[in-house]
């Protein structure tokens, strides 16, 4: 897609939108459902529905994965057939705007090539839809006696049964993650962002959650009976029950937070150092608005922690995400009042400064002391900083960005 200030640059990039859109139809079911397909017909020789089932039973076994299945390629048909032309029109406004405001060097930013061709889905699709099948196979298999079975699956031998125990919290794990996965991919539809990498990841999650289900099962295991801690949350269980009864839903768990509990079993075993020269992290969950979605979407660009969203170009987070420029502005002026209060930020927000620019018009009409007075935060400090960012040039272009953008 082109973005251009004169009418011809405007029609060829509908036409180019209109034409990308059309020529995309069929290649995102193929991608997916040939993966289904080919591990549909190798499973189906072995009566993997059960050695009971009859041959309507089985088929409509298959047919209801491949329901669930299909839902990663009918999105990808969806946004690019019916999603990505209206987001053209949008785009156009914010960069006409940017220009005219003289926010930012936006010339640069002013050709979006269209990256993604429909055969750039294909692998990314047959990837996540194969390993979907693969899981809901072994999930509904035998009637789907392991999702209803619960921990009675290996429980009940003795003694326990540690392979089927592996194996329940794999595909809970599993089933954890496709179901993150199905919010994950509705929210980037619905805000018309949903590039090829955007499967890859879904696809790595539910690999990584089934194997950090695993190798968490392994550890647990090797708990004594009644001890767990998850976070801040004690379970305080009973002496006759074990953390492994917990394991379908430690297992559903770990596959919508994987990275939960892999810092759960270094934090254990102290694989990380808090030694008094580690410095302050800034994690973006000190921004209001800012959810696990959100940081999801932004790591994607290299953005882990509010010093990388403070120091990123603005028109490349407008032109590359698909938020608000409004929202992207308020995280970036409330990431910079965080870049120099950290853990005063909270004294802030309860003063009613939120933001950087809030705090430079208290400055501006000579407020800080009351601002020091209900904060609690020392005067000089306030004024200190107050002297480095009045005259900030980059907080001057967010100002003048949020008024030029408030209707966008």
């Amino acid at each position: 897609m082109v973005f251009t200030n004169d009418s011809s640059g405007k029609a060829g990039a509908g036409r180019l939108g209109r034409f990308l859109c059309v020529e995309s139809g069929a290649g995102f079911v193929l991608g997916g459902v040939a993966a289904t397909l080919i591990a549909f017909v190798v499973l189906r020789t072995g009566n993997v529905g059960g050695s009971g089932a009859t041959t309507e039973e089985s088929w409509m076994f298959y047919a209801g994965i491949l329901l669930l299945v299909s839902f990663m390629p009918l999105t990808a048909f969806s946004h690019r057939r019916f999603r990505l032309p209206r987001k053209n029109d949008e785009y156009r406004r914010i960069m006409e705007r940017l220009n005219s405001a003289g926010i930012e060097d936006a010339a640069t930013f002013t050709v979006l090539d269209e990256k993604y061709k429909t055969w750039d889905y294909l692998l990314p699709l047959a990837f996540v839809s194969l390993f979907s099948f693969m899981g809901f196979v072994v999930l509904f298999q035998n009637n789907a006696d392991i999702l209803l079975s619960g921990l009675s699956f290996f429980m009940n031998e003795s003694p326990v049964d540690h392979k089927k125990g592996s194996l329940l919290a794999m595909v809970m794990a599993f089933l954890g993650a496709y179901v993150w996965s199905i919010q994950y991919i509705l929210k980037r539809l619905v805000t018309v962002d949903l590039p090829p990498g955007a499967y890859y990841n879904v696809g790595i999650r539910m690999v990584l959650g089934a194997f950090v289900a695993l190798i968490f099962y392994h550890f647990i295991a090797a708990l004594p009976k009644g001890e767990f801690g998850l976070g801040n949350v004690q379970l305080n269980l009973v002496p006759n029950v074990t953390c492994l009864q917990m394991m379908p839903v430690i297992g559903f768990l770990t596959g919508i937070f994987p990275q939960r509990a892999i810092l759960y079993i270094a934090e254990r075993f102290k694989f990380t150092s808090d030694g008094p020269t580690h410095a302050d992290t800034l994690p973006l969950d000190m921004l209001e608005g800012i959810t696990q979605f959100h940081k999801v979407r932004l790591s994607e660009l290299g953005i882990e922690n509010i010093q990388n969203l403070v120091k990123a170009s603005l028109v490349e987070l407008i032109l590359k995400t698909p938020y608000k420029p409004r929202q992207i502005i308020d995280w970036m002026v409330q990431g910079k009042l965080c870049l120099f209060f950290h853990e005063d930020i909270v004294a802030l927000r309860k003063a009613g400064v939120r933001t950087i620019l809030g705090f430079k018009l208290l400055g501006d009409q000579g407020l800080l002391a009351n601002l020091s007075h209900t904060s609690g935060i020392d005067a000089a400090r306030l004024e200190s900083v107050y002297e480095i960012i009045k005259e900030s040039a980059s907080n001057d272009r967010l100002a003048k960005a949020k008024d030029c953008l408030h209707s966008v």
